[in-house]
């Protein structure tokens, strides 16, 4: 605070003052998968920091979606105005110490390798502009089926949660037979879906199917 003495008296400001000349912002995002599943949804969560020591005015945040995919919903109390691929959130002033956060939800799409960009800007002067943006790469792939053996357990068959309903784990005798679905419903670990089947069954092919959306 400011105190002024007089001989009169001692006056003192009733807000704080702050010594400084700019704000620090900083902007981090990431995917929850990398690699993403194709086609399945992906999560992308944005944050914007200000260190100070002044508070940021008119912050602007913009968010670019990466090629090939596309968005489904956006996760925050703030909305931004949609263009193209690209988002743009209005924040206003953004005090020092203070964060924004946001979520954009996107179906992944086809099978790439693409990047996500976003950057955020104020009109006051930032000591450090080189962390204002960022860029991420993103490879979007198909998910793999993964196959281990264990004679005491059986065959246990692996693929990614994110796929969710829209793979299905098919069977067949040969290849030249048709593929059928896997009897049953896998169990889920919060990142893979399992199954186990007999070691001693006979001789099969398996592979995961596009079903979706």
């Amino acid at each position: 605070r400011i105190q002024v003495t007089t001989p009169q008296g001692i006056a003192e400001s009733t807000a704080t003052f702050t010594v400084g000349t700019s704000a620090d912002l900083r902007i981090v995002f990431g995917a929850n998968l990398n690699p993403a599943v194709a086609y399945a949804p992906l999560l992308y969560n944005i944050q914007v920091q200000n260190t100070g020591p002044l508070p940021a005015a008119n912050t602007v945040i913009e968010f670019e979606i990466p090629d090939g995919m596309s968005l489904i919903e956006t996760i925050g109390t703030l909305q931004p105005e949609i263009t193209g691929q690209k988002l743009t959130y209005n924040r206003g002033q953004l005090d020092a110490g203070a964060s924004f956060f946001a979520g954009v939800r996107l179906n992944a799409g086809a099978p790439t390798t693409a990047v996500a960009r976003g950057k955020v800007t104020s009109t006051t002067p930032d000591s450090n502009p080189a962390d204002n943006s960022r860029e991420v790469p993103i490879t979007v792939a198909l998910p793999r089926l993964r196959v281990e053996y264990d004679a005491a357990t059986g065959i246990l068959l692996s693929w990614p949660s994110a796929a969710g309903n829209l793979y299905r784990l098919n069977q067949a005798g040969t290849l030249t037979n048709s593929f059928d679905p896997v009897p049953g419903t896998p169990d889920d670990d919060g990142s893979r879906f399992l199954m186990t089947l007999p070691a001693n069954q006979p001789h099969q092919y398996f592979r995961l199917e596009l079903v979706g959306p």
